[in-house]
């Protein structure tokens, strides 16, 4: 029978002294492990966040730019996450950023938060009495935009669907108590814009009735006009007026034989000359006619020997009512008689 041989205590002591050299190595190993992977979430956190920040301001532009006073803006941090600008994952924060202004529409962003990772562990901490005073809140200012019918928008006019070649004015009719003045967005499609973009313009003059804006360049503009109180308040935009302007004019049409026939040769059957050319932005509509100021509005023409001899004016105008010169097809048809063959012996 084998006899077994308990543990020393000599031996026990240094099995705990050999464990306790490996965990003294161990441990700072792991913990810079650690800290190096928690480092790397806050960089990845902070990069996001100042991600976050930049791009609330651009959506918000408007009001930064609106209060050219304000020296500081102040958004809470749970905003970014409200306007799913910002996703938290393995780090929370809470607090608030702070837009300091460097010049007109150049921001500082500080950030005042207290920051935790899924396991508690505090990364930043910030004390509320850091944060600077007197800075507007916009979290606070936005839920204080009055609605629509506490500020009535504007009434404005000028500017219409059809297309014309000269400036157009939009109008601003009426007059609204306690207004400081107003505001205009030009854009090329027909969505309502926000109400809190960045205006293309302001019209600080408040008078019974004004020029809001005129626009003078080619296209297809929608302009909507806001009114803004003495107290900074801001009204809805109101409604669109659109502004169709083509100055530019026609190209000379093309005009084309079915049997490529130029102007002037002899043609030997029936054929159909059609109209064509570059379109304006406003389209194009084609007339022809026997005179120098054609009037027949059509984009083709059957032609037959009853035509031989004629000269063919074609002209092209814009939606605007601006007119190419006009192109000529002089027309010289014969078409030779049909002879029976049992005629012929």
């Amino acid at each position: 029978m084998m006899n077994k041989k308990a543990f020393t205590l000599i031996e026990m002591l240094i099995v705990v002294v050999l464990m306790g050299i490996i965990m003294t190595l161990a441990i700072p190993s792991v913990m810079k492990i650690m800290d190096s992977r928690l480092g790397d979430e806050v960089k990845i956190h902070t990069k996001l966040l100042e991600q976050a920040a930049s791009l609330y301001k651009y959506r918000y532009r408007g009001e930064f730019n609106n209060n050219p006073e304000a020296q500081c803006f102040i958004v809470n941090y749970k905003t970014l996450l409200d306007e799913k600008l910002l996703d938290e994952q393995d780090i929370k924060c809470n607090g608030v950023i702070v837009y300091k202004r460097n010049s007109k529409t150049d921001f500082k962003k500080s950030y005042f938060l207290n920051c935790s990772d899924k396991n508690g562990a505090q990364i930043k901490n910030y004390k509320q009495t850091d944060v600077p005073t007197g800075c507007v809140d916009l979290d606070i200012d936005q839920q204080e935009i009055p609605e629509s019918n506490d500020i009535m928008p504007p009434i404005i006019g000028g500017g219409n669907n059809d297309w014309v070649s000269t400036d157009i004015d939009i109008i601003i009719l009426g007059d609204i108590v306690g207004k400081d003045h107003n505001e205009y967005y030009i854009s090329e499609n027909g969505a309502t814009p926000s109400k809190y973009v960045t205006p293309t313009g302001i019209k600080s003059t408040p008078t019974t009735s004004e020029k809001a804006v005129t626009i003078s360049e080619n296209g297809i503009h929608y302009v909507w006009v806001r009114t803004v109180d003495k107290n900074g308040n801001i009204s809805n935009w109101s409604n669109r007026q659109v502004a169709n302007i083509d100055k530019e004019t026609p190209a000379v049409p093309i005009i084309t034989a079915s049997d490529n026939i130029t102007s002037g040769n002899l043609h030997t059957k029936n054929f159909v000359l059609t109209f064509g050319g570059g379109n304006n932005i406003s389209g194009n509509s084609y007339y022809y006619g026997t005179t120098s100021n054609p009037t027949t509005m059509a984009t083709s023409v059957a032609i037959t020997p009853e035509d031989d001899g004629k000269k063919i004016y074609v002209k092209s105008c814009s939606g605007a009512n601006i007119c190419s010169d006009t192109k000529t097809y002089i027309v010289n048809i014969k078409i030779p008689p049909v002879v029976d063959p049992a005629l012929i012996e």
